[in-house]
């Protein structure tokens, strides 16, 4: 082997070991870039799984507040029954007061007197409010 040819071949032998130095930073800069990729995606699937635990807490908690709305909607209905059922009952009694004739005709103080004894009277019997 000559000189020339042993140079040749050193040289393409420190070209080669050049490359593959050159490959290996390349495969050691991608191997970490894909750690870095992989650590980064198993953090946004744990968030996602975090999220969604969550609307699903939020949405069962929604759920429970519209079965108590729906309860409390019918309560307040029959509650609203009942006082509509009271007032009419307290109007019809106003209008009868107000419709009956003066207990004491020509004072006005007399029959309110009189007015009111009538109703204590009915409340002690249980009967008028």
């Amino acid at each position: 082997m000559t000189i020339s040819t042993m140079r040749a071949a050193l040289v393409l032998l420190a070209v080669s070991a050049l490359a593959n130095v050159v490959q290996a930073w390349q495969y050691l800069g991608q191997r970490d870039t894909l750690a870095e990729l992989r650590r980064d995606l198993a953090e946004a699937s744990a968030g996602i799984a975090q999220a969604r635990a969550a609307v699903d807490m939020c949405s069962a908690s929604i759920d429970e507040m519209a079965t108590a709305a729906a309860a409390l909607e019918d309560q307040l209905e029959q509650a609203r029954k009942q006082a509509q059922a009271a007032a009419s009952q307290r109007y019809a009694r106003a209008d009868q007061i107000l419709s009956a004739p003066a207990a004491v005709p020509g004072d006005v103080c007399a029959s309110a007197q009189a007015r009111v004894r009538d109703i204590l009277a009915g409340r002690a019997r249980g009967g008028e409010q």
